[in-house]
């Protein structure tokens, strides 16, 4: 099968993710499908990694995105796409997805769920997923889905054995299968041009450091001059993720206007 970037929710236990109602602790692992089927999603219609799952959960959050429901990923997306940009998204059907997906775009399925396969071949409840390829043999059409909420031997459960065959990362379904489990949102994400917010260098005098990594005690990378532009690729903490010439780093927020 074809190597897909992939992030599974499961990695992120102690990531925050929460709703003010809740009396625990909401994580990533916990309720993070739609932040994991949107990267997910965004990043193999590109090609290459988009921003980071920090950087899409603290703009969720920022965004409320992050409802008492769970996620709404149409909120989620009209925000990243207007700070970052770099695709483009939209509601269909099972008849728009088909073609959509056979041009080589990819798009966000929401299921409800349900206690046993078909309804319930990814989730016993809501659950997010992200379709990211298919093909056809036989004159059958499949299709490659990421589930973030993947573990080991869940396909073996509740009947989903029949339906889905996994390898690795992936879960290869037939596309009449998908018409079956129960999906309620169907989002169709495309290509569209990067826009990269610029920022201004504002320090006193001396050059801002571009570091490796998003901590003051990363090693130095570079530096951009009082005044300089730069691209801001996104965020993490008291650090934008920015790109100036040959440099793509960190940089202290404070200093970029």
């Amino acid at each position: 099968m074809t190597r897909y970037i992939f992030e599974n929710q499961n990695n992120y236990p102690s990531l925050l993710y929460d709703r003010q109602s809740t009396p625990f602790k909401e994580t990533i692992k916990t309720s993070g499908c739609g932040v994991c089927a949107v990267f997910n999603a965004v990043s193999n219609l590109r090609g290459r990694r988009y921003s980071s799952i920090n950087t899409i959960t603290t703009e969720f959050l920022r965004c409320s995105a992050r409802t008492e429901n769970g996620t709404d990923v149409g909120v989620g997306m009209r925000y990243l796409s207007s700070v970052y940009g770099g695709f483009s998204f939209k509601k269909g059907d099972f008849k728009a997805l088909k073609s959509h997906l056979k041009k080589g775009n990819t798009a966000i399925l929401c299921t409800s769920g349900g206690a046993l396969a078909p309804a319930g071949l990814f989730s016993t409840s809501g659950h997010y997923i992200a379709a990211v390829g298919a093909y056809e043999q036989g004159g059958v059409m499949y299709v490659d889905i990421l589930d973030s909420g993947l573990y080991k031997g869940k396909y073996s459960l509740y009947g989903r054995e029949k339906y889905a065959r996994v390898s690795g990362n992936v879960v290869r379904v037939k596309f009449d299968t998908l018409q079956k489990c129960r999906i309620t949102e169907i989002w169709l994400i495309g290509k569209a041009l990067l826009k990269r917010p610029k920022l201004t260098v504002a320090t006193h005098s001396k050059p801002l450091n571009i570091r490796r990594a998003a901590a003051g005690t990363s090693p130095v990378i570079g530096t951009a001059p009082k005044g300089a532009k730069v691209y801001r690729l996104g965020a993490n903490g008291d650090f934008y993720h920015i790109k100036y010439k040959k440099f793509d780093g960190y940089s202290v927020k404070y200093f970029l206007k």
